[in-house]
């Protein structure tokens, strides 16, 4: 994450995230899981492609392994057309904090930061100018509909709002890729469709490559393209065959 980034407006002039023909294995016991079989996935700049998958199908793997964390057995990967594959643990991390932001499945807020302290930290971090990081995070905060509320804690906070400020947080450093976890498990359904659809913005403002994964399906539906996941394989909503 670079602090030229924090204080610049969109992303522009970097790929997306691709994977090709990625595998994942764990030992597990004296057996071994197969978390992702032969994976290949491109998500474009402006695309918000939702893979949609029950508990234990390879979601997390795949975020893992897209967000240059956990490093596949075979395959390659490519975050903002950058290769994050075969490089050092160092140097992937360096490249997943420019090229990477990440959306949780709860916001992970601070509890003694206001919402625009939570998007200030990320430029205090990298020593970006002070007042160019206070002019994007406000910025960001009118995006996701918080303006108004720039100066209240979480607690302050509904989970709805919570996690639109954890979205705007995670556009500081204008990722390449924005990876979500299930950003929809703990709110409900009006709220859900709310957050779903600001991400759908964002991704389409900001032309970032968006992964989201969730076992949702109607959420899902808002998405650019929805792709099934089950047992570490990546197939078509409805069309993946049983093994």
């Amino acid at each position: 994450m670079s602090a030229g980034n924090v204080g610049a407006r969109a992303n522009t002039g970097r790929g997306g995230l691709r994977m090709e023909q990625v595998c994942l294995r764990y030992g597990d016991g004296d057996g071994e899981v197969v978390a992702l079989d032969d994976v290949s996935l491109t998500v474009d700049p402006g695309q918000l492609v939702a893979v949609v998958g029950a508990s234990g199908s390879g979601k997390s793997s795949l975020l893992a392994v897209a967000g240059a964390m956990r490093q596949p057995d075979s395959g390659h990967v490519h975050v903002g057309g950058v290769a994050v594959t075969g490089v050092p643990a160092k140097q992937r991390s360096a490249l997943r904090h420019d090229l990477v932001g990440f959306v949780f499945q709860s916001s992970n807020l601070l509890a003694s930061l206001t919402a625009l302290e939570q998007l200030e930290l990320v430029g205090r971090i990298v020593r970006a100018p002070r007042a160019a990081t206070r002019r994007k995070a406000l910025a960001l905060l009118d995006e996701v509909g918080l303006a108004a509320k720039a100066g209240r804690r979480p607690g302050q906070l509904s989970g709805g709002e919570r996690q639109r400020v954890g979205i705007a947080r995670a556009l500081m450093a204008d990722p390449a890729v924005l990876l979500v976890d299930e950003p929809t498990s703990a709110l409900d359904h009006q709220r859900a469709i709310d957050i779903v659809s600001l991400l759908v913005d964002e991704t389409h403002r900001h032309q970032i490559a968006t992964l989201m994964v969730t076992h949702d399906r109607s959420f899902a539906r808002l998405a650019d393209r929805v792709i099934e996941m089950r047992d570490g394989r990546l197939g078509p909503a409805g069309l993946l065959a049983e093994r």
